[in-house]
């Protein structure tokens, strides 16, 4: 499919060149007498390029949504195999929430976006290199001050990507509060408790209040932005209307032909057009890499519990004995131990009760089991193995979809 697109933007790069010529053209034979059929046969030619030009349109529109969709199911399925081989510790942890929703929030689409701009960049790379081919040829002032009226603009673009992305970071820990309120009064797991315990006014203010905060954020970052960006436009408004201006002198005392004159205009506006285009992908194609490296970093987060390199093939427990010898254990970000040198010993076939007062460390005790947790100090053994000789997760390394 890459393939395929470059092919079509080759020709895309082309086809706009051939229209501002026969445009030329067919204004140069409007203002001939009896050239009629030439009229004509430029105009059909004219309608031919402008018909191809639409059905490449099209065609690289469907390859671009086969490929991001494609794409999409893939970072997808990355996301749902990293999130899978995280261990419980880390899950519990907010840092760990704050870089999933970031991953999860922009990394579905961020990479089709990327691919997205580097096909736009060279797309209108090599029609700006026609066009300003074009200019030089007929009007090098114009292809020279023709940049500066869209480099503020770009600069203004590339500098509010940067913030933009900045802004997003730091307001993530807001957005997940917001979330986890918004679910807390529309769900129906809480719906009970929030009506029995008249806890409406209570979530509604605190989601109210961090929502006034983001909006407050954003819409300082795009007042900024607005007023930046008005004043290169500005800028760039004043040099385009000069090189009108340079042109319609040149038209007007006869350096050009009115056809040449239309071109030039054309061609102008065109490049432009392009040269902007070309700017704000670029800017784009930074402000998706910012974004997108939540993406990286979340993907290439290591678990706490990581799975050896020669793993032991797990026993029959139902005939296996299982020892706990010398375990201790602290949650992170506490310093109480749960548990403290604890040992014991279970038969095959034994039945074994966990009793104890809330927080004495049942529950605990399963997850250091279930090898959710590592203990600090101690062994957990099943037979004769370590049970940190097991593959913790052996569902997340599956093959990746179609």
């Amino acid at each position: 499919m890459t393939i395929l697109q470059a092919l079509v933007i080759l020709v895309q790069a082309v086809l706009p060149l051939a229209g501002l010529y026969l445009t030329k053209a067919i204004v140069d034979a409007v203002c001939v007498t009896d050239a009629w059929p030439t009229v004509l046969l430029l105009l059909a030619a004219a309608a031919l390029v402008s018909l191809f030009t639409v059905c490449l349109r099209e065609t690289g529109t469907l390859l671009q949504e086969h490929q991001s969709q494609r794409l999409n199911d893939q970072v997808h399925h990355r996301l749902h195999r990293q999130a899978a081989a995280i261990d419980l510790g880390t899950l519990e942890q907010a840092a760990y929430h704050d870089d999933f929703h970031r991953a999860l929030s922009e990394g579905p689409y961020r990479p089709a976006r990327i691919l997205e701009g580097l096909f736009e960049i060279a797309r209108n790379g090599l029609l700006l290199t026609g066009l300003l081919g074009f200019l030089l040829l007929f009007q090098w002032q114009v292809a020279v001050l023709m940049p500066l009226a869209v480099f503020l603009p770009a600069v203004v673009r590339w500098r509010f990507a940067q913030r933009n992305f900045e802004l997003q970071r730091d307001i993530t820990g807001l957005e997940r509060r917001c979330g986890y309120y918004h679910w807390l009064l529309t769900s129906l797991e809480s719906a009970k408790e929030v009506r029995l315990l008249n806890l409406f006014s209570f979530f509604s203010n605190r989601f109210a209040r961090h929502r006034q905060t983001i909006y407050r954020q954003r819409t300082a970052l795009s007042s900024k932005r607005a007023v930046s960006t008005m004043l290169a436009r500005g800028i760039g408004v004043l040099i385009t209307f000069g090189c009108f201006s340079l042109l319609a002198a040149n038209a007007r005392s006869g350096t050009v032909t009115i056809g040449a004159f239309v071109m030039l205009m054309q061609g102008f506006h065109r490049g432009t057009g392009t040269l902007d285009s070309l700017f704000t992908a670029a800017a784009d194609l930074y402000e998706n890499r910012l974004f997108l490296s939540s993406y990286f970093r979340f993907i290439t987060m290591k678990p706490a519990l990581a799975a050896p390199r020669h793993t032991v093939v797990i026993p029959d427990l139902s005939k296996t004995c299982l020892c706990v010898e010398n375990i201790s254990f602290t949650y992170p970000g506490t310093r109480t131990p749960v548990l403290d040198n604890l040992s014991f010993a279970i038969q095959p076939g034994e039945v074994v009760a966990l009793v104890g007062a809330n927080g004495a460390g049942k529950s605990t005790l399963v997850k250091l089991l279930c090898r959710l947790y590592d203990p600090d100090c101690g062994r957990i053994l099943a037979g004769k193995s370590d049970i940190r000789a097991f593959d913790p997760f052996p569902l997340a390394s599956g093959p990746s979809p179609p």
